[in-house]
C-alpha cells in the first residue's frame, strides 16, 4: 500500500522511513516490512525496544540485518 502511494505521488522526495522500536510493535517479522518497502525504504532508524542495551530487548538484529542486505 506504501508503495502504491509513493508511485502515485511520484516525487523523488517521498520515499519511506522505518524505525525498529515501531516495528516491533507492530509487525510479526519486521525483515518482511523491510522487503516489502524495497528501493523506496531509504531510512532505518535502528533502536531497541527498551533503553537497555542493544540486544537485551525483543529487536531481533540478525533479522534485521539479513532484511537489509
Amino acid at each position: 500500500m506504501v508503495n502504491r502511494l509513493i508511485t502515485e505521488v511520484d516525487l523523488t522526495s517521498v520515499c519511506i522511513h522505518l524505525d525498529t522500536f515501531h516495528l516491533n510493535i507492530e509487525e510479526q517479522r519486521l525483515c518482511d516490512a523491510i522487503v516489502l518497502a524495497g528501493s523506496d525504504l531509504v531510512y532505518v532508524d535502528a533502536s531497541e525496544s527498551d533503553p537497555g542495551k542493544t540486544g537485551l530487548g525483543r529487536v531481533h538484529w540478525s533479522e534485521l540485518v539479513r532484511a537489509l542486505h
